[in-house]
């Protein structure tokens, strides 16, 4: 069975109130999405007072006090001593629950190697799991495969390579490519959007980035 969306809240520290009231009222559909809190996050659901149907982690940051106000029936404990991080570990669930989209909350503050690897996890499943913050959105795309990604006119964004990308073509853009060999660098860096923006590439890792925060499927 497939789910449409669930959104997971990470827990950074430096938590951007103002925008998560934005998401809770704006992009959340609380008939159809599910979230799931990730150890400190849920002090974060529980500010907003959002409906939680997991709480994921190994809760060596959370107040204890909040903790203990859910039920033990959606609390997945992890021992501290683990392999992956809490958030891999709620992408994790997410994954084997088939959801179609997964949105990853508050994750981008605080330390600068916990946000690069949860930008990493984005290409254990290209096209479905998504960072978003007040900044925008970050997701993997996949090779092999054309992506169409609808923008507003004027929107900014970029390719950013994490490893050598292979017949690179885009357009619907400023700034277009056909079939290059795309390096590591910041060549792809700020293009901006005439509407339909479609990529495709032979192989290798890329990041799509835009400057919008209203960019999600279901």
């Amino acid at each position: 069975m497939k789910h449409c969306r669930v959104l997971l809240i990470s827990g950074s520290p430096d938590i951007n109130y103002e925008f998560l009231k934005f998401v809770k009222n704006n992009i959340i559909d609380f008939k159809k999405d599910t979230i799931y809190a990730i150890d400190k996050g849920l002090e974060i659901c529980d500010e907003l007072k959002l409906s939680v149907s997991k709480i994921i982690g190994d809760f060596d940051s959370v107040e204890p006090s909040i903790l203990k106000k859910y039920p033990e029936e959606k609390i997945i404990r992890y021992n501290c001593d683990k392999d992956k991080s809490d958030t891999e570990l709620a992408v994790d669930i997410a994954l084997e629950a088939n959801f179609q989209e997964i949105i990853i909350l508050n994750s981008s503050g605080a330390r600068l190697d916990h946000f690069l690897f949860n930008v990493l996890i984005l290409f254990k499943k290209p096209e479905v799991i998504k960072i978003l913050s007040s900044d925008g959105v970050l997701w993997a795309l996949q090779s092999g495969s054309e992506s169409i990604i609808e923008l507003k006119p004027n929107t900014i964004f970029s390719l950013i390579p994490i490893s050598k990308c292979i017949d690179v073509s885009l357009s619907g853009s400023k700034y277009e490519l056909k079939k290059i060999h795309l390096d590591i660098s910041t060549l792809t860096l700020s293009n901006m959007a005439k509407g339909l923006i479609k990529v495709k590439f032979k192989s290798g890792l890329l990041l799509f980035y835009a400057k919008e925060s209203n960019l999600l499927n279901c």
